[in-house]
């Protein structure tokens, strides 16, 4: 898989750069009202679902992706395709932005 290199240190350098980023680039009331909207689903909905299809599903109905991926891919994968369907663009783009994927 192509998450299997990503370390929790990754992942935290990623967001001690992204933070500074998304407060200076995205303007206050968007970025409250983006993290406000995201928090019951990260905290809630996307465990739920992740646990019911990895742990409840039987093996054979699970879709082909979670059959072989790892639990912390799947987890990254869920909150990435969270974040596209449901995050404002000018959002998305400070992800990518060069200062924080540097």
């Amino acid at each position: 898989m192509i998450l299997s290199s990503i370390s929790a240190s990754d992942i935290l350098i990623f967001l001690l750069f992204l933070a500074p980023n998304l407060l200076i680039s995205i303007s206050p009331p968007l970025l409250i009202s983006t993290i406000l909207h995201a928090l019951p689903n990260l905290l809630f909905l996307i465990p739920y679902q992740l646990i019911r299809e990895r742990y409840f599903t039987p093996h054979s109905n699970r879709s082909p992706y979670v059959q072989r991926a790892t639990f912390f891919q799947d987890v990254v994968i869920r909150c990435v395709r969270y974040a596209f369907a449901n995050m404002p663009a000018s959002i998305g783009a400070v992800f990518f932005s060069k200062p924080v994927a540097k």
